[in-house]
């Protein structure tokens, strides 16, 4: 799968990395510039990279009926909530296409993912789409982009 992820670092191109889990990784090369820009000022690099994993798309209802355990208390994890979330109010949060990576959040939820074989979760920030990975990856390198300059395999 093509993706994108911001890093301080210059990297070759072509290189193999490993990114570590809880990393964001963007589908689009717009919504990771404009999240380079806000969290470090422009300095920093977008790299255009290609990862071969499995991710969750919440979305999907047979994958969502079986990833998800309740609690003890019948209730669905969730960090914000104590007891945790009634089913519909859980599903609510995470299909909610402005902003669900809140409910990501939650290591509960991110550790039944992995456990399903699932290696990250489709997210939602500010109505983009992007990834939360649950483990660790290996991505290649074969694009970077600095200052609005493109660098391509």
């Amino acid at each position: 799968m093509l993706l994108y992820i911001n890093s301080k670092q210059k990297i070759k191109l072509g290189h193999q990395i490993e990114i570590p889990k809880y990393t964001i990784l963007f589908q689009e090369s717009f919504d990771a510039q404009c999240d380079l820009e806000m969290e470090s000022g422009e300095d920093g690099y977008t790299y255009k990279i290609i990862v071969d994993e499995k991710f969750h798309d919440p979305f999907v209802l047979e994958q969502t009926k079986y990833i998800y355990k309740p609690n003890e208390l019948g209730k669905y994890y969730c960090y914000s909530s104590d007891c945790g979330l009634e089913y519909d109010d859980f599903f609510n949060k995470i299909t909610d296409t402005r902003e669900s990576r809140d409910i990501f959040s939650t290591d509960e939820l991110l550790k039944q993912i992995n456990d399903f074989g699932f290696s990250g979760v489709f997210i939602f920030m500010n109505e983009y789409r992007s990834v939360i990975l649950t483990r660790r990856v290996e991505a290649l390198i074969i694009g970077r982009i600095h200052k609005g300059k493109s660098l391509y395999l």
